[in-house]
């Protein structure tokens, strides 16, 4: 469980990055292409900010917060989700790493909502209470669902709502079931007087001693049901579509099964990651290998370097550039989202360098949309 402190607020910056590393001796990590994907809730006091599916990176890059560190996410954790979902749905989160040094970071507002005093941002993993640090509960294939919520108690439980139905006619009547889990037992218990709510309509339906209520709209659309009751956090919602039939005559249907693959807006490739420019005389130029940059993402971008060590930060060209200086545009293909641009590195050590022997450094090319979707 997170512990509540007020902090201020800080914006997920929607920028992609990638780096590699300018020196034989570095090791390079390997590729980790799992397609981890975890269904993601987030609740506040007031609204549902986000409900859906999040497909986890392999790494992760965020800013704390409090103290303006930088620092990159490698373990697909809780919070990783959770900086995921703000980067692809435009939602902020502000992340500290003031409290508790050393024993993970914590998550002190989500879209705009603070933590205050004892009141604050926790997390559930299959409706179980985190006992770590965000960061430090790792994910894999066997969870299913997080909810992050604004507690108000420390006893505060996650409401369940179960639908008989989610295809009705008008005036036909479903049974919904309001239910929060109790850890202890591990068990979900039946909550009596919880009020199902229907989004964009006023109607409200409470709960028998069985957490039990009849249903029956005389209206016809799609809409999103869920359970709220004070002192609990709102449940998950479920769309029920409503429409009118022709009871005379029976009906039929047949099903389409409907995938997609959602291209990010930024992403890119580095190929290679890894670059070795071998014995240079202080004084002289070298020509490195070219390095190829994709764009794998479906916006044009904006791609410019950054650069660490002292050798590199001194001699390092790309595209015959100063480093500093360099910036590429590189379009989104429409077809397969994939355009690749070979660049060149040059190294030209300058005579008076007060360093010899093996040296180390990274380069790192950011890439930001120019606002052009194709």
């Amino acid at each position: 469980m997170d512990f509540f402190f007020p902090a201020r607020h800080y914006a997920i910056i929607s920028l992609v990055g990638e780096t590699l590393p300018v020196n034989a001796v570095l090791d390079v990590p390997d590729e980790n292409d799992s397609d981890l994907q975890v269904f993601l809730r987030i609740e506040s006091p007031n609204e549902t900010i986000f409900s859906g599916n999040i497909v986890l990176p392999d790494s992760i890059n965020f800013t704390a917060s409090n103290s303006g560190t930088p620092y990159t996410l490698t373990e697909q954790s809780v919070l990783m989700a959770l900086l995921q979902a703000a980067q692809e749905h435009g939602f902020t989160v502000s992340v500290n790493d003031a409290y508790y040094p050393g024993f993970g970071f914590f998550v002190d507002s989500i879209d705009g909502v603070n933590n205050q005093g004892f009141n604050g941002w926790v997390y559930a993993v299959d409706y179980f209470s985190g006992q770590v640090s965000a960061d430090n509960f790792f994910l894999d294939s066997d969870n299913e669902e997080i909810i992050w919520y604004y507690s108000e108690s420390f006893d505060q439980k996650l409401l369940h709502l179960v639908l008989s139905d989610t295809s009705i006619e008008p005036n036909q009547s479903i049974t919904a079931t309001v239910e929060y889990f109790n850890e202890p037992s591990e068990e979900w218990v039946a909550l009596e007087n919880a009020s199902i709510k229907i989004d964009g309509r006023n109607e409200t339906f409470n709960t028998d001693s069985n957490g039990n209520a009849i249903i029956a709209p005389n209206f016809s659309g799609s809409y999103d049901f869920f359970a709220e009751k004070q002192g609990f956090t709102r449940s998950n919602r479920i769309n029920v579509s409503i429409s009118s039939g022709n009871p005379q005559i029976p009906g039929d249907s047949g099903t389409v099964e409907l995938t997609a693959f959602v291209v990010p807006a930024v992403s890119i490739i580095v190929d290679p990651s890894l670059l070795d420019f071998g014995s240079v005389g202080a004084g002289y130029s070298i020509n490195g290998p070219a390095i190829t940059i994709t764009n794998n993402g479906s916006h044009n971008i904006m791609v410019t370097a950054e650069v660490v060590g002292n050798l590199f930060v001194q001699s390092l060209k790309i595209n015959n550039v100063l480093w500093n200086v360099f910036e590429l545009l590189i379009n989104a293909d429409p077809n397969d989202f994939i355009n690749s641009v070979p660049v060149g590195t040059q190294l030209d050590v300058p005579e008076d360098l007060n360093a010899s022997g093996q040296q180390s450094g990274t380069l790192t090319f950011w890439a930001s949309s120019t606002g052009t979707p194709v």
